[in-house]
């Protein structure tokens, strides 16, 4: 483990719905997610963006680095692995620092995403959704929730999986 100073621990959540902004709008979008992001540069925080990135895109991770800002990508994707490639390849040009992607696509699309992202962003594996519960969960995956986590843990361990 990297040894990290206290602030480079902490992850702060920079979400916002449609609602958030005095204009529907990605332009009004922006200016929120950039104005508090303004507040925390230099901190040596990182910052978590999830919703926000499919309605602006990809490129406001570059505009976060701009302000000395580590990101976290919490996009959870999930696809083929055609697809998490092409994913992959668009997050390239402004690779955040973390981005997670669902375990469920397969050791072929982690891996798909790996190849493309290499070492400059750490890739996490999200196993099942803590929102679900025994019951989504079984009918999802057909198994309960514990050995669902543990199944796709598994599945992230082949893969070589932060």
């Amino acid at each position: 483990m990297k040894d990290l100073k206290p602030a480079e621990r902490l992850i702060v959540a920079l979400d916002y719905s449609p609602g958030d902004c005095n204009i529907p709008c990605v332009a009004s979008l922006e200016d929120k997610v950039l104005g508090f992001a303004k507040q925390l540069a230099g901190s040596g925080v990182c910052v978590k963006i999830n919703s926000v990135l499919r309605a602006y895109g990809y490129l406001l991770i570059a505009k976060l680095h701009e302000l000395g800002l580590r990101v976290m990508a919490d996009l959870k994707l999930v696809d083929i692995p055609a697809t998490l490639e092409k994913d992959g390849q668009w997050l390239e040009m402004a690779p955040p620092e973390i981005l997670t992607v669902m375990a469920c696509s397969g050791i072929d699309g982690m891996h798909a995403l790996q190849k493309v992202l290499g070492d400059k962003t750490e890739i996490l594996a999200v196993t099942v959704l803590t929102s679900l519960n025994e019951e989504e969960c079984q009918a999802i995956f057909s198994c309960s929730t514990k050995a669902g986590v543990l199944r796709f843990a598994r599945m992230a361990q082949l893969a070589k999986m932060g």
